[in-house]
């Protein structure tokens, strides 16, 4: 509420402007111009906050987890710092799952660049993996939402690993957390959307992690 109060009123601040000027006899361009980039924010802001909630509309499509998770990664890549190598491991049949591109892109996205912060300015590797899990394999411990069950027996499984900084064990439950932040992470709704979108569909998260180690962040959908 606070982050998208201060984009509401930076709308009625820059239309205050713009009243002064036209009372002035000043055309406010400018100030019109600034208030429909903070109305635009805003929009923004609370289309997020429903994809944390797991209350977006969306339409899926078959997509195989192995092709979209390579192709979105050598994008990645191509953005990557000097300093963090990848490497990748994938199944070598087929793991279809329903899903919405868009959503699922920013998912990944989103992890990876959890992934890059994580591991700043010093030599890092960031590892890839996409495979078939079992609902057994999916562990209980640190799962979110904290209330999901896998309900099917077969899922499409992607993982992130970091050598980075870590998680305190103390922060895990909290990382999802709209705007949480700690002394290694500012990650604003980056983590929270991503679980939300994988709420949305029908999927869950677990993350592992140690302090000055590293994380490992996997996120499973039903295979279809």
């Amino acid at each position: 509420a606070h982050h998208f109060n201060n984009r509401l009123h930076g709308v009625l601040g820059y239309l205050e402007l713009s009243m002064d000027d036209i009372k002035l006899g000043i055309m406010p361009a400018e100030s019109i111009e600034a208030a429909a980039d903070s109305a635009r924010q805003a929009a923004d802001l609370g289309a997020m906050m429903l994809t944390y909630l797991g209350e977006s509309i969306i339409s899926t499509t078959d997509v195989d987890l192995v092709v979209f998770c390579e192709s979105t990664f050598a994008d990645l890549q191509k953005k990557s710092p000097e300093n963090i190598s990848f490497e990748h491991t994938t199944s070598a049949v087929p793991v279809p799952v329903k899903a919405n591109p868009g959503q699922l892109r920013q998912v990944i996205t989103n992890l990876y660049t959890n992934a890059v912060e994580a591991i700043g300015d010093r030599e890092g590797v960031i590892r890839t993996s996409v495979c078939v899990a079992g609902r057994d394999e999916i562990a209980s411990a640190n799962r979110y939402p904290v209330d999901w069950e896998a309900e099917e027996t077969l899922y499409g499984s992607f993982e992130i690993t970091d050598n980075g900084s870590g998680i305190d064990h103390a922060d895990l439950e909290r990382i999802f957390d709209p705007f949480f932040t700690t002394r290694f992470t500012g990650r604003g709704l980056g983590l929270a959307v991503a679980l939300g979108i994988i709420k949305n569909h029908d999927g869950g998260m677990t993350v592992t992690s140690e302090l000055g180690k590293g994380s490992s962040f996997k996120f499973y959908l039903p295979l279809h």
